[in-house]
């Protein structure tokens, strides 16, 4: 048996935690499970693992990295593969594992995102690097919502191939995605001054630089509903940190500016991508320029 310990923090019923310590417990030393709320009716499904233990953390825990570093801990081999509920490791990459881990310090695998039942592509979704494997000296976690963590020593970053990335059963409804995203959004840690426009701003670049840029739209629909539910993430930041400091009015030739911001800018970079990717039907594409040419113009007085 190897030297390997992987750490999976739990809360709740996570409905994909079987298939997560399936793909895990013929191979590793050790599985610990992080209980930070965890429902007494996966004693059930627990038991069926002989190499698994459970340590307890009491207190609240928003979002994972907050105790990234506290759950190295737990392991007790000098090798960790974090884990969340919600992913897979196949056949393929746990066999990669086994055969290459002892050369490095840290491997940096991909991982395909399943959500809403599909794979989705496109859109800065794929390949979603993430460092999950290393030495527990190699690695170090801020405590920071979606952090990537600083690695030293000999890293190795896999190829972008499906066989060897980690299966992410991201998000199963439109419900789950939006609670998390409320809970992101009250829990994020802003270092400067919110405002409406910069809001706008951030929402429109998300949008458009995943559905266009990123080749959302080869997802089709997913990779549009998914653009544009990340272009609202902005604003539930905007409208949690309002909330938090008590709300107010703000200037209504502000609010006026932000709404016209907001569908402006959106409409001009819409068609510039749309040229950019050749996307208009070719009897539409030299009206399209003279439209796009014309409102960049009126945006600039």
């Amino acid at each position: 048996m190897n030297n390997i310990s992987a750490v999976i923090v739990v809360k709740g019923y996570p409905i994909h935690l079987a298939e997560t310590l399936d793909s895990l417990h013929t191979w590793v030393a050790e599985i610990v499970l992080v209980d930070i709320g965890m429902s007494p009716l996966l004693e059930k499904v627990l038991i069926n693992y002989k190499n698994l233990r459970i340590e307890k953390i009491d207190k609240e825990v928003l979002y994972v990295e907050q105790i990234r570093e506290e759950t190295k801990a737990f392991a007790k081999h000098p090798y960790v593969l974090f884990m969340d509920p919600d992913e897979v490791i196949p056949a393929t990459l746990a066999t990669y594992i086994q055969s290459n881990y002892e050369k490095y310090d840290y491997l940096i695998f991909p991982r395909k995102n399943i959500i809403f039942g599909k794979w989705i592509e496109h859109a800065r979704w794929w390949p979603d690097y993430q460092i999950r494997f290393f030495k527990k000296t190699a690695v170090h976690w801020k405590d920071e919502l979606h952090a990537q963590p600083k690695a030293t020593g000999n890293g190795h970053k896999l190829d972008a191939d499906p066989a060897l990335a980690i299966m992410h059963y991201n998000y199963d409804s439109v419900a789950e995605y939006f609670a998390k995203a409320v809970r992101y959004a009250k829990s994020e840690q802003t270092t400067h001054e919110l405002s409406l426009p910069h809001t706008v701003d951030q929402g429109i670049s998300e949008f458009m630089s995943r559905f266009f840029l990123e080749k959302g739209y080869k997802d089709n629909v997913h990779g549009f509903y998914l653009s544009f539910f990340q272009m609202m993430y902005p604003f539930l930041v905007y409208f949690s940190e309002y909330q938090r400091k008590g709300s107010h009015d703000i200037d209504q030739t502000e609010l006026i500016q932000a709404v016209e911001q907001l569908f402006a800018k959106g409409h001009a970079e819409t068609m510039h991508w749309m040229l950019e990717h050749d996307l208009y039907p070719q009897n539409k594409r030299a009206k399209k320029k003279v439209l796009k040419k014309l409102i960049s113009v009126l945006q600039e007085k």
